[in-house]
């Protein structure tokens, strides 16, 4: 926790003196961690699962405002977490939100783990259904509300897949999603 304090007061003194005033209003650029895996096939990244980011964001918000936490829907599976656990615990700390896959029932696949591959993607954990879920969790908890919201993709095409073709299949999940989540308002 002494890094990431270090890091919010750096971010905090930097947007300080780049605005030439000591008694600046200019908002500190965030530091924003993102929880990750902590099993065999993942990437064991920092943190996670959710409650133990919880925690750390817990203690650094006493001292710095400018500090965040980052879900991510693909990595919900690898943490075995819902969208309703990982959000809730963290709404109060959510500064960004990405939206994506993995999968992790074939080790053989090439896309094996924390690797965001397309969605419907053979193999892949997140679809239409998940990421509508995702989304009904952020709207719940006053995410999708709030004028500094963040929310993006994290995709990556395979070998031999058109990254526009991947992106265009990412924007359709995300509009079938989204339509399901205005026709249950």
């Amino acid at each position: 926790m002494a890094s990431l304090n270090e890091l919010c007061a750096y971010s905090a003194e930097k947007s300080s003196s780049a605005s030439g005033q000591a008694s600046s209003t200019r908002e500190p650029m965030p530091i924003i961690l993102e929880t990750f895996d902590q099993v065999p096939f993942g990437k064991n990244c920092l943190i996670g699962p959710t409650t133990q980011a919880v925690r750390v964001a817990e203690v650094v918000r006493k001292k710095h405002s400018n500090f965040g936490l980052m879900i991510d829907l693909s990595h919900l599976p690898l943490l075995g977490e819902s969208a309703q656990e990982a959000l809730g615990l963290a709404k109060d700390y959510l500064s960004h939100a990405h939206i994506g896959n993995c999968v992790m029932k074939d080790s053989s696949h090439s896309a094996y783990g924390d690797s965001h591959p397309r969605f419907g993607c053979e193999g892949g954990e997140n679809d239409v259904r998940e990421l509508t879920e995702f989304l009904k969790v952020l709207r719940e908890i006053g995410y999708l509300e709030r004028d500094d919201r963040f929310v993006s993709f994290e995709i990556m095409p395979m070998k031999g897949e058109s990254s526009e073709l991947v992106i265009a299949g990412a924007k359709r999940t995300l509009q079938q999603a989204w339509a399901k989540v205005r026709t249950s308002l």
